[in-house]
């Protein structure tokens, strides 16, 4: 009888976990929420910075916070390369230098990794470049 209820007890224990599987790369809109070590700045005028991948055609479009941007991807595992990346050209009185930190994050990105709702992108030495939050799209 002890062996029974250890059992439920550990049954119904592991049914309550609120550990949620990664979400998939593809197809989240994922929302910056730090280059590096520093949180980002969102300025009213100006849209939120963000990802969204693309996987029929692998590609990737989004927002630095000042210019809408488009580009390629390609991903094996836990390695990522964007490649062919344009943007519009406009001029933001605010945020210019975050975006542009942003847009070279995404070139110096060498590997992911996703943990719950949570994207980081890392360089080729293993440092944090970008954090994402996993948001309903907007």
């Amino acid at each position: 009888m002890p062996y029974l209820i250890t059992l439920f007890v550990l049954f119904l224990s592991l049914g309550c976990s609120s550990v949620q599987p990664p979400l998939p790369l593809q197809g989240t809109y994922w929302s910056l929420t730090a280059l590096g070590d520093d949180d980002i700045e969102s300025y009213d005028s100006q849209p939120p910075l963000h990802l969204v991948f693309h996987l029929n055609d692998k590609t990737v479009h989004g927002s630095d916070g000042c210019n809408r941007f488009h580009g390629s991807f390609t991903n094996t595992d836990d390695a990522i390369e964007f490649t062919q990346m344009a943007s519009t050209r406009m001029f933001c009185v605010e945020g210019a230098q975050q975006s542009q930190q942003f847009m070279l994050a995404l070139t110096k990105s060498s590997h992911w990794k996703i943990l719950e709702d949570q994207l980081f992108l890392y360089d080729s030495d293993n440092i944090l470049l970008a954090q994402f939050e996993a948001q309903i799209e907007h």
